[in-house]
């Protein structure tokens, strides 16, 4: 360099190189001149490969603050004579998402459409971002349980074209700074005027954490509905009535919560009094009518056998079988043994038919 002792070269979105960019780059980050600095930036360092990132000292660049943001817009718009509001400030710094880059460009266009003096207004027009009272009447609505005052909020930003994304994604930090004032009551506010936040507090204060994580739960499902959904205003509705929802259920732990601090002569006198029913005493069985016949000619079979059928009939006794007469007669055990021991006699053995088919077949004779 002429003048400067280094020559600084900056290379903003590195990771859109193509691979041949990056392999001629790699040979100059191998062996470079003593004179020149690379810096490089990106959003992605996971798609640069990785011989470069070997080659580099990473600095991780965290999202600036947004009090900070707000603070810095306003020194610039100090030393540039142009008036700033504190709320346009505040709204700027909270559409940029931690970046200072985008935080002053922002900044420029609004000079160079409203001039000198900037309001919260241009900035809520030019941008299409959600005033925090419109984010605090969303809330209210859902805290205090107001269906239609929720769909009069949601109508209203739908009919100004606002992206109703960014609503739903302002009304769920909105609820996380509840929870965390809840758990640190030393927490900011979010940027919320003191009026508004004081309203907001007093809505959520007799509300456990728990039942705001569920509304958040409840919004964030919506939330992944609504990036593929081409009715936006219907999602963001449902998943409102469903906070309200959230908010009105009786839980387990409440109930047992309940029981365990109320008193055991509370919960007695809370059944109804008195004794139970007698049991019903079981009715008898009906008995059947009896059926009179008279003698006709005329009659069935069946109907004249009962006519003719004697009244005083003396139903016949069931025959009873000897038991002992259905069992076949059994040999004791000790004669049975003993006609097995004794043995044939010859003449018996020989014409015994087993004997005789031996013979045949084997066409001999026995040898004794």
């Amino acid at each position: 360099p002429a003048s400067s002792r280094f020559r600084i070269i900056y290379i903003d979105e590195v990771h859109m190189l193509t691979t041949g960019a990056f392999n001629a780059l790699l040979k100059t980050l191998e062996e470079p001149p003593a004179h020149v600095k690379f810096i490089f930036a990106t959003t992605e360092p996971n798609k640069i490969l990785p011989t470069i990132i070997s080659r580099c000292q990473r600095f991780d660049l965290r999202p600036i603050p947004t009090d900070i943001i707000a603070s810095h817009l306003q020194h610039i718009a100090t030393e540039e004579s142009v008036k700033l509001d504190d709320a346009a400030a505040w709204a700027i710094a909270k559409g940029a998402d931690g970046g200072m880059r985008d935080a002053q460009s922002m900044l420029d266009q609004l000079v160079a459409f409203c001039g000198n003096e900037i309001t919260e207004t241009n900035v809520l027009d030019i941008f299409g971002f959600t005033s925090r009272e419109t984010v605090a009447a969303l809330l209210l609505g859902i805290l205090q349980k107001e269906p239609a005052r929720i769909l009069a909020v949601i109508y209203e930003q739908f009919e100004k074209g606002k992206d109703l994304g960014q609503l739903l994604a302002e009304v769920v930090g909105a609820i996380r700074a509840l929870v965390v004032a809840k758990l640190d009551p030393d927490a900011g506010r979010e940027g919320f005027p003191e009026a508004l936040w004081s309203d907001l507090s007093t809505a959520a204060e007799t509300l456990k954490p728990e039942r705001l994580l569920a509304v958040i739960d409840t919004f964030s499902e919506a939330e992944s509905r609504m990036k593929w959904a081409s009715n936006k205003r219907l999602h963001l509705e449902i998943a409102s009535l469903k906070a309200i929802q959230n908010l009105n259920e009786i839980r387990l732990t409440d109930v047992i919560s309940a029981i365990g601090k109320a008193d055991p002569g509370e919960i007695a006198n809370s059944f109804p009094k008195g004794s139970a029913a007698p049991p019903a005493e079981p009715k008898p069985h009906p008995t059947p009518e009896k059926k009179t016949v008279t003698k006709d000619s005329k009659l069935d079979p069946i109907d004249r056998l009962i006519a003719d059928a004697p009244e005083d009939a003396v139903e016949p006794e069931p025959i009873q079988l000897n038991p002992d007469s259905k069992k076949p007669k059994q040999k004791p055990i000790d004669q049975a043994k003993a006609e097995e021991n004794t043995p044939l006699d010859a003449d018996e053995f020989h014409n015994d038919p087993l004997i005789v088919e031996a013979l045949k077949v084997f066409k001999g004779r026995l040898i004794s």
